[in-house]
Parts: C-alpha cells; sequence; structure tokens
C-alpha cells in the first residue's frame, strides 16, 4: 500500500471501528506477516491462493468464535 502498510491501516481502522472484524487476504505466507497481523488486531489471515474454501471460515472464525484463523499454508 503506498501511504500505509495494511498493518497500520488496521490499527488505524479499530480505533474507529473497534467492533468490526478484518482478515488479511494476502500472498505473504511469511510467519513475521502473521504476527504481526495477529499484532495489530486481525481476525484472520487468509492465503490468496486458498481464498476460494478459507475465507467463508475464516468469517465465521471470526464471527462466531473470536478466534484468530490462520490459513493451512503449504498444504
Amino acid at each position: 500500500m503506498p501511504i500505509v502498510s495494511g498493518f497500520e491501516a488496521l490499527r488505524q481502522l479499530i480505533v474507529v471501528q473497534p467492533d468490526v472484524k478484518f482478515i488479511f487476504l494476502t500472498a505473504y505466507k511469511e510467519p513475521a506477516f502473521v504476527e504481526e497481523a495477529q499484532r495489530a488486531g486481525a481476525s484472520g489471515y487468509v492465503d490468496k491462493s486458498r481464498a476460494d474454501s478459507e475465507l467463508l471460515p475464516a468469517i465465521r472464525k471470526a464471527m462466531g468464535e473470536g478466534e484468530f484463523y490462520l490459513s493451512r499454508f503449504g498444504t
């Protein structure tokens, strides 16, 4: 993102919309990115290549259980 990172955007959005759940849809699979997404307040982290099978479960988990959803990378 040209002005702020996705992590910083999330931090700013959570301040104004604390009840909204945010899920990263990304091509980055590095553990450091996953950890930073969690620290920023994300409800999930979904690999773009698995979005067809994992985005809906991630949304359901975030809305229902409130637990962090993590894509199954490399499987």
